[in-house]
């Protein structure tokens, strides 16, 4: 009875602990946006595999804290209640296989206390369940299990993987026939699942081959480094886990599936190593007490604590600090004892992010026709109460390879979308033109900017599409850092594509571990040179190159055939560490483009894309431009170092502007001391015209809005750059600096 009640208690403070309700409003950010997108599928009855594809599945919002208020009372009971408390007693029961109370309760604190992002949870309730199906379980105990892992398959790609891979090793035992047995009840729970989520029995392979190409890309499209303090301790402890593991006394198939899931789990959080680890260190510091072995306890503890550690030492950027950690779990608890509290304290968040994000004149024009989002700010659109209808592959950044790519072209005829909520912004310094070229290209012939409001764009269904015609004009070979001159191709675009091969032991160093970054360094006609991620898959498809289009600003000057930075010559870099896994010489194509439209001459103006009287034709800056009213003026934050690059006209003499330096909004730690300069580019080369350091805290007279009047040098200068930068030494990085009003005029 003491052991039953125990039982109890571990099982409460475990669910408790893990209770997860939603707790975000999704705005424009990338990860809170696909969140309560993928909710909204599910809400609305959409077809993964045929409305949208993602390698999160039709119950992917489950696994997100993102609110979705269609949803709410079905996370509540059914997820949170019934779910979690189905998946807590799997992992309690495998914890109590354990003989000794102390490794047991070791256990359920680290399962109530540590704040696990799902994918750790997940694996751990894989590797739970592997356990306990590889003895002796009544039928509707192994029926439980198998019906989780379905739920499982139909959250994320990544863990349907995981499910199948650990069911497939448990039937390599010589009593072959109950493991199969498993497998064959997991796929058709898999089905009935699928079938009563609404989902059409023919777009499951689709979803699947979809998810598997969008996985397959992933390492090249979207690896980043972790912290070498935090790639060190994730080896340390995969060196102890195999020793646990080699050293267990479970049978061989078992260990063969735990090890399986010890991989994806390290290839889930490292191969996104910037922000992804506590996928796999949440995971590593459970996965120690799952192994179902008594053995080498010192060794199991040394383990788990050092991957403990290796989540106390996580950036913060992905992890609270461990003094939050019983906060947090406390917290978690109390929102699942109090959903009415936090479902009205989410409802007056909403309303607040909502009057944040409002698009009035946008929504005004739009009403409820169906309306679709480049790139990745579907949240926006649902605040906005928008008629939202996803492509084939809603986030843009996912769209990795032209198979992709072509998906969403197709979809796009199919439905003929009228509007697009469309902002030029990408993930990862991205090159922006080469993130979904494909799409892009339709936009610039089916689709035409209609209006600008709060940075995003609203693009209309042409009455007719352009035609585009790209015709090749040279092929070179080059190799890593060696610069090529760009060809000239007068007022058309000039498109690159590239083959960049990797040899095989860059592949298994990527199947083993992650990609490396590539990057595309271009240097324009005015002498700058910008470094940008490029994805071998991505660019292998002729992409705008020049003229460079960085944002919004450029997108629309597109249209207008106004001028802007030209590519000069380009190089591409590979980190030192991956060099000798790339193939030496890289092909290189360079491809005329030629649109069939008109110039739409003063588009930006009429449109309200640009708060000054001429828009800039480059755009350099650390975040996204931020339009706001503030003190009585309309300004543009750009922050800095950032620089705005306006083409000057002939006639062009003189150059107004006001700026000023701002304290941060929220309070935080800020840089003091901004640079402001302006300078011309005549023939290429840069000149400095005017420069001041503004320090509001040190000079009064620094303080508030500060005005610019400057005559032009006479000359041919085509273009006028206003910069603020900062020194060297800053290391806050964190300067609202803002322009407005600015003008360029003829000569008094």
């Amino acid at each position: 009875m003491k052991r039953q009640a125990l039982f109890l208690l571990a099982l409460i403070l475990v669910w408790m602990g893990q209770l997860s309700l939603p707790r975000v409003i999704a705005d424009d950010a990338l990860d809170p946006s696909w969140s309560q997108a993928i909710g909204q599928y599910l809400a609305l009855g959409l077809q993964a595999g045929r409305d949208w594809s993602f390698t999160y599945g039709p119950l992917g919002w489950f696994a997100t804290v993102v609110d979705e208020p269609l949803l709410w009372w079905q996370r509540l009971f059914l997820f949170e209640l019934l779910w979690r408390l189905a998946a807590s007693t799997v992992l309690v029961g495998t914890l109590w296989r354990l003989e000794r109370d102390w490794q047991r309760w070791t256990g359920v604190a680290l399962l109530a206390l540590l704040p696990l992002e799902f994918d750790a949870h997940a694996i751990a309730l894989l590797a739970a369940g592997s356990v306990l199906l590889a003895g002796p379980l009544r039928a509707w105990q192994r029926a439980g299990i198998l019906t989780l892992f379905a739920t499982l398959a139909l959250i994320k790609f990544t863990l349907l993987v995981a499910a199948l891979g650990a069911l497939g090793a448990l039937c390599l035992r010589r009593a072959w026939r109950a493991p199969a047995l498993d497998l064959g009840v997991w796929l058709g729970a898999i089905l009935l699942l699928w079938l009563a989520l609404g989902q059409g029995l023919g777009n499951l392979l689709p979803w699947l081959h979809h998810s598997a190409r969008i996985a397959a890309a992933y390492g090249s499209g979207l690896s980043r480094a972790p912290e070498a303090n935090q790639l060190l301790l994730a080896l340390v402890f995969l060196a102890l886990q195999a020793i646990v593991l080699w050293r267990c006394p479970a049978p061989p198939a078992l260990r063969l599936a735990l090890a399986g899931l010890c991989f994806v789990s390290w290839k889930a959080g490292l191969t996104r190593g910037d922000d992804h680890t506590p996928y796999f260190l949440g995971f590593a510091a459970l996965a120690p007490w799952l192994c179902g072995s008594e053995r080498l306890p010192a060794l199991r503890l040394a383990a788990s604590a050092l991957a403990v550690l290796a989540l106390a030492l996580a950036p913060e950027v992905s992890r609270p600090a461990p003094t939050q950690w019983p906060v947090l779990a406390a917290r978690r608890a109390w929102a699942g004892l109090t959903p009415l509290h936090v479902r009205a304290a989410l409802d007056s968040q909403r309303a607040q992010r909502a009057a944040r994000f409002d698009r009035p004149r946008i929504r005004a024009l739009v009403g409820d026709t169906p309306l679709d989002v480049y790139n990745h700010h579907q949240g926006v659109a649902l605040l906005n109460g928008f008629s939202y209808q996803p492509r084939a592959i809603p986030q843009s950044y996912a769209a990795l390879t032209p198979q992709l790519q072509q998906l969403d072209v197709e979809r796009y005829r199919e439905l003929r979308p009228e509007f697009v909520l469309f902002r030029l912004a990408t993930i990862d310094e991205r090159f922006p033109m080469h993130e979904h070229s494909r799409l892009l290209d339709h936009y610039l012939r089916a689709y035409e900017p209609v209006l600008s409001e709060r940075g995003d764009l609203l693009l209309r269904q042409s009455a007719q599409a352009a035609a585009l015609t790209i015709t090749p004009i040279a092929e070179r070979t080059t190799s890593w850092d060696a610069w090529i001159e760009v060809p000239d191709a007068g007022a058309d675009q000039l498109r690159m594509s590239l083959d960049i091969r990797t040899g095989w032991a860059g592949r298994i160093v990527n199947l083993l571990y992650r990609s490396a970054e590539l990057a595309l360094e271009v240097e324009d006609d005015q002498q700058r040179v910008r470094r940008f991620r490029i994805v071998p898959e991505l660019a292998r498809e002729p992409f705008v190159l020049s003229p460079l289009v960085l944002g919004n600003e450029g997108f629309v000057a597109l249209y207008e055939r106004s001028p802007l930075p030209r590519a000069r010559r380009v190089r591409l870099v590979c980190p030192p560490a991956f060099a000798s896994l790339q193939s030496e010489t890289i092909g290189v194509g360079f491809h005329r483009a030629k649109l069939e439209r008109e110039p739409m001459s003063g588009l930006a103006s009429r449109i309200g894309a640009s708060l000054f009287e001429r828009m800039p034709v480059g755009v350099d800056a650390p975040r996204d431009l931020l339009r706001a009213e503030h003190a009585g003026l309309e300004k543009v934050f750009s922050f800095a170092p950032s620089s705005l690059t306006f083409a000057l006209q002939p006639t062009d003499r003189r150059v107004e502007a006001r700026f000023g330096l701002e304290a941060d909004p929220d309070g935080a730690a800020e840089s003091r001391r901004v640079g402001v300069r302006v300078a011309v580019v005549e023939r290429g080369q840069l000149r400095l015209i005017f420069e001041r350091w503004l320090e509001p805290a040190a000079h009064p007279g620094d303080r508030g809005p500060q005005s610019l009047a400057l005559d032009l040098p006479a000359g041919e200068a085509d273009f006028v750059l206003l910069a603020a930068t900062l020194e060297e030494t800053d290391t806050v990085r964190n300067a609202w600096f803002w322009w407005s009003g600015v003008r360029i005029l003829p000569a008094r």
